[in-house]
């Protein structure tokens, strides 16, 4: 089976038996996991004064210390999560007065910035319904490629995220945006994704 179509444990399972494409295809995914809740952070703590890069690094850091310890008692995405927040959260405390940053209240965690943490079902509260997952399922970004019509990054990692069962307060995490951006950016799939069946 492609690599793509795996899960984040199994493709944990395939690296520990070498295999070169499912590392490749982890760490692509969480490079890009690492960059949002670095970005996350930035937003939330903007007078910290410490970089997008630096904080994505300790991020990425954190990927490779949760596939060297990671014993499969829980999913894979949770254990390296707890490892990168509490990671940046480390960094940012002994190093929130770099840069240009005049002042600094500490770090609490990211409640406050993306809402409380319980688990949050998809449905019309968010407009996304299984059909909308259906119809473009794990080969969404052939469709969207041969559609000819234009996606941005965060829609496309957004869909991704869907596909591959995030929950939303997790998608909201990692995409480093609020509900109401949450719902916007589903609109304008939703729109575009139209154009696109109505045309096949």
């Amino acid at each position: 089976m492609p690599v793509k179509f795996l899960t984040d444990d199994e493709l944990v399972d395939l690296i520990r038996l070498s295999d070169d494409e499912a590392y490749k295809a982890l760490f692509k995914k969480y490079n890009r996991n690492s960059y949002y809740i670095a970005k996350a952070f930035v937003v939330a703590y903007p007078e910290s004064g410490i970089s997008l890069d630096a904080l994505h690094n300790v991020a990425l850091e954190a990927f490779f210390t949760a596939l060297k310890k990671y014993s499969g008692k829980e999913t894979f995405y949770p254990y390296w999560y707890t490892i990168a927040e509490n990671a940046i959260k480390a960094y940012m405390h002994e190093n929130s007065y770099e840069g240009n940053a005049k002042q600094f209240a500490g770090i609490d965690s990211l409640d406050r910035y993306i809402g409380d943490k319980q688990n949050t079902t998809l449905g019309d509260e968010y407009g996304v319904d299984d059909e909308f997952i259906a119809n473009y399922g794990n080969d969404y970004l052939t469709r969207m490629a041969e559609s000819g019509a234009s996606f941005r990054q965060i829609e496309k990692d957004l869909i991704q995220l869907l596909v591959d069962n995030y929950p939303v307060e997790e998608i909201l995490k990692i995409l480093g945006i609020d509900k109401t951006r949450f719902q916007s950016i589903i609109r304008s799939i939703k729109r575009k994704l139209t154009v696109v069946k109505n045309h096949h």
